[in-house]
This record gives structure tokens, sequence and C-alpha cells, in this order.
């Protein structure tokens, strides 16, 4: 149980972690991806304005109108013809004039001079690449319906790009300096769609450099999950560990001691008998205290025992009369306290017909636990016990009152914890377990309790009971 317990604990954390650094993937992408979209905004905004002024009245780049209509306007007449006679031949008539036109642009490009001159005129850094992207030419015979050159279709279909100048790679919508298409509507003319993309060399550093915080301190809170990860399991599995070698110590403390804490209590008992009555003196005092130390070894197995039976799962309970359970407990109290305690329990008459559900081992256990505490922490000579019953709504409250030396707050935060024994000053024999055997008992039984306590005076355990009713 325990192995599987722990390799769930390992996915969970794993899952988590696989989960939080999927999510620090998701910002750091999302802020890189913004940070470079941004980037160099304000010098693309220059250079779209210088370069759409540069080429105010020419095509693509200075010269380029000429190269156009120099391939172009001498066969508009042929390609007219050829639309509306033979729209086939037209098609590759016309794939064959755009393809010279893109050789002459490319060949004829001043962009490489232009994009200097417009760095320098901007004074925006040399690093600065750019690509110059033909989108399309598309030519009219009447003024109004343009054609595609390249494949004879009208200007919906996506355009063919094709590249006169630079480097492919800045291709991407978020580095369009400019998008252009100048036509005319006069009749044999064109209209030419094109493209300026332009990012700095080196980008991918520059970014990086600006995001240089959020990466160091996503890289400090993922350290510090996997650190925190690592010491609470490794404090966890310390902890499961330290239980149980407590409860093996206890197991084997209960099975060791038992044996020969039963033969020295016979043996006790057989001596005494031999003993001559005339004769008793100090071996009849020395038998005492080996009765009395047995005793109370006995009492601390029998608790560590009690504890170790506690099983949340396999608790059997039924209805039972709360007055027959208290008054079969209080007098199994004074017949072991004898003297040195008064126990007071004076059920009042409709008190005999509360029932609760509850298991009855662990009731009196329960109830012997608290009397004991209140016995234990108490310095005065005369020891009182008080136990009463008392009734709100349908909720039963069981008081055990003691006159001991009551309980500081400290003490109050951790007395229902496992093996605590309160401060070393007030500390009395036992292991620490009777009160975390009531709180074990009140959890499991669904039920409440409270402790009132004045220093000095004593302490109030109220249990808060719900009542059953019997016909």
């Amino acid at each position: 149980m325990y192995l599987n317990t722990e390799r769930i604990y390992k996915l969970i954390a794993i899952a988590s972690f696989v989960v939080l650094m999927i999510l620090q993937y998701q910002l750091i992408s999302s802020t890189y991806t913004i940070k470079s979209n941004d980037l160099f905004k304000k010098e693309k905004n220059k250079l779209k304005v210088s370069y759409e002024r540069a080429i105010i009245n020419d095509k693509l780049f200075p010269g380029g109108q000429a190269i156009i209509d120099s391939v172009l306007l001498p066969k508009m007449s042929t390609l007219d013809s050829l639309y509306h006679r033979d729209p086939e031949l037209f098609k590759m008539r016309g794939a064959e004039i755009y393809h010279q036109i893109v050789r002459q642009l490319q060949e004829g490009s001043t962009m490489d001079s232009l994009f200097a001159e417009l760095l320098q005129k901007d004074n925006l850094d040399t690093h600065f690449k750019y690509t110059l992207v033909l989108d399309g030419i598309s030519i009219t015979f009447d003024g109004h319906n343009f054609i595609d050159l390249l494949d004879s279709r009208p200007m919906s279909s996506p355009d063919t790009i094709t590249i006169i100048q630079g480097d492919p790679r800045l291709i991407n919508p978020h580095q369009m300096v400019s998008s252009l298409f100048i036509s005319s509507h006069l009749k044999y003319s064109n209209r030419v769609e094109f493209s300026l993309y332009a990012d700095k060399d080196g980008k991918t550093l520059t970014v990086l450099k600006n995001i240089l915080p959020l990466l160091l301190l996503s890289g400090c809170c993922l350290l510090a999950v996997v650190g925190i990860y690592f010491l609470t399991f490794n404090n966890w599995v310390r902890q499961k560990k330290m239980n149980e070698m407590t409860t093996d110590f206890l197991n084997n403390i209960t099975h060791e001691f038992n044996t020969p804490l039963a033969t020295i209590q016979v043996a006790s008992k057989n001596v005494r008998r031999d003993i001559p009555a005339d004769s008793a003196g100090m071996s009849t005092i020395n038998l005492d205290i080996i009765d009395r130390q047995a005793g109370r070894l006995d009492k601390l197995i029998n608790q560590a025992i009690n504890v170790s039976k506690f099983s949340p799962h396999h608790v059997e309970k039924d209805i039972y009369n709360l007055h027959e359970l208290l008054d079969e407990s209080v007098t199994d109290l004074c017949i072991n306290y004898g003297k040195e305690v008064e126990i007071d329990y004076s059920p009042k008459g409709e008190e005999k017909r509360y029932h609760i559900v509850t298991n009855r081992f662990m009731f009196t256990t329960l109830l012997n636990n608290l009397v004991e505490n209140g016995v234990k922490y108490n310095n005065r000579k005369d020891k009182l016990i008080q136990v009463w019953v008392t009734v709100q709504e349908q909720l039963i409250e069981l008081h055990v009152k003691d006159n001991g030396n009551g309980i500081d707050k400290e003490t109050l935060t951790h007395m229902f914890k496992k093996f605590f024994r309160g401060k070393p000053e007030y500390a009395k024999n036992g292991v620490g377990l009777g009160l975390y055997y009531v709180q074990q008992t009140v959890v499991q039984h669904d039920w409440d309790i409270k402790v009132d306590t004045v220093i000095g005076e004593g302490s109030v355990f109220t249990l808060v009971i719900p009542m059953v009713e019997v016909n």
C-alpha cells in the first residue's frame, strides 16, 4: 500500500511538473513572438514611409515600371486577340511573358542600392536585410476587368509569389514593411502587386536579451518548484519511515514485554503467598514496588496496544445507552483509583433514555484516557473528576472536568498529536498516546471535541455526540 501511494504521489508530481513546463513554454513562446513582432517596429515604419516615397511614380524599385512596360506593352494587342480567340494559348503566352518580366526585373533590380540609401537616410542599422516580392501582375484590355497574367485567372485567386531580390527567409507577415498594388484604369494597362519585407540580422539574440528577465524568473520558478517538491517528498518519505519504525517498535515492545511482564506478576503473587505473615517486612515492601511498577508497565503496554488496534476502516459500531456506558466506565474507574481520586457522576432521570452510536471498546477507552489525563496532570491532594451530560437540540454534550493544573496555549495546540507529552517540566509517565487516541476516536465517529481550560483551576473536555432515537 505504501509503495502504491508513493508511486501515485510521484506520478501526480511529475504530471504537475510537466503541465507547469508546458505553461512556462507557452508563456515564453508567446512573449518571444510578441517581442519579435514588435521589435524594430519604429524602424520599419520609417522604412515604409521612405520606400513608398522613393517609388511614388514607379513600381517595385526605381526603373521597375519601365522594365514591365518594355516587355508588356508591345504584346498587349496580341494578348487581347488570344484571350478572346484561344484562351488556352493565351494562358501559355501570358505565363511566358510573366516569367520574362520577372527575369528582367531580377536582372535590372536597383533594390540593393535603394535599400542601402534608405538605411543611410533614416540613420538605421546597416544590419537590416530585405526581401522584395512580386505578388502578381494582371492586365486589363477594357480598363475594368483585370486578368492574372501568370495563369489567366481572375485576381480573386491566391497570387503567385516571386522573389525579385533578397533573403527568402524574411517572408513572414510580421516582417512586412509595405504591401502595395499599383494600377491604371486605362485600356491596355496593368496592375502590379508587390511587397517589401525587412528585418534585422541577429534578431533572435536581440529578442532573447529583451526577454532575459522573464527567462531568469521562469528558470528560478522551475528550480524552486523542483526543490520544494524534492524537499516535500523526502520529508514525506522520512515521516512515513518514522511512522513505520514507530509502529514496528510498538509491536515489538508489546510482544516482547507481555510474556516477561506476566511472568513477573505471577512470580510476585507466588512469592507474596509464600512469605509468612509474621516476617513480611522489607520483602512485602519490595513486592509492592514490583507490583506497582509491573502494573504501570502493563498500563503503558495496553495503551500502546489500544492505539495499534485502532483502524479507521474497520470499526464496528452499535447503538448503546449512554447512561449504561458511563455508569459501567465510572464504576471501573472508581475501583481502579480507589480513594486517590473522587469521580462524580450523578445522572438525571432523562439521561437514562439517551442513546448513541459508538464502538463500546473505543468509547470506554476514550473516557478512561480523559480521566487518566485529568488525574495525571493534577498536583492537588484532593483530586476531583466530574462527569455530566447536557443536551442541545439533538446533540449530546458529554463533559469531563478535572481540577488539575490546566493547559497552556502551546500545549493546547499540540496535545492531540501522537506521542506528544507536553513540556519536559510537566511531562508525566506515559508515551503520549492517550489524547491522541481520544482525537482519533472523535474523528472516526464524526463527533466534535472542545477544550476549556484555566491555568491552575483545571480543564473541561466536552464531547459533542449526535443523539439516536430508539423506539
